[in-house]
């Protein structure tokens, strides 16, 4: 499986290396700001977490359904909404939920992009389709939401 930007309770908010939400929220809850390097139109593809350990269950519990997939073909498997979401976006619906549940409002401050960032990054779902026709992704304001709860009673 080749993963995509997995996101989620539970995360190491002081890890800069974890991906875009929680690096955003982290600085969001400690300085009341998200520090964006590079362009607001940039996309990501965002996963949430719990839907990448449902598959991972359904896989192992029915391992023998899809042994003969894996066992007569190199797969890889983009693990993937297939949708790209702007950092614009993805800041935004970071930003209402916090005021939401805060009562706070935060501000975005752009920055210079780091060299060698991509412009867009989202995968092709496609293949993973094919193979698993019932995967159900969690909307972007769902999992985001959820993780900003976990976040504000755990950083």
């Amino acid at each position: 499986l080749r993963l995509f930007n997995i996101y989620g309770p539970g995360q190491d908010f002081s890890n800069k290396k974890q991906g875009m939400v929680s690096i955003y929220m982290a600085s969001l809850i400690k300085k009341n700001i998200i520090n964006i390097k590079g362009s607001l139109e940039r996309t990501r593809d965002q996963v949430y977490i719990d839907d990448l350990i449902n598959f991972l269950l359904n896989l192992v519990n029915n391992i023998e359904s899809y042994f003969t997939i894996f066992s007569s073909n190199s797969l890889t498997l983009n693990f993937c909404s297939g949708i790209p979401t702007t950092v614009d976006k993805l800041t935004d619906i970071i930003l209402n939920l916090y005021e939401k549940k805060t009562g706070l409002k935060g501000s975005k401050s752009l920055e210079e992009s780091t060299l060698g960032d991509m412009k867009f990054s989202f995968g092709n779902i496609n293949l993973l389709n094919h193979y698993f026709k019932n995967i159900n992704f969690t909307k972007i304001e769902d999992g985001i939401s959820f993780t900003l709860d976990w976040a504000l009673e755990n950083e």
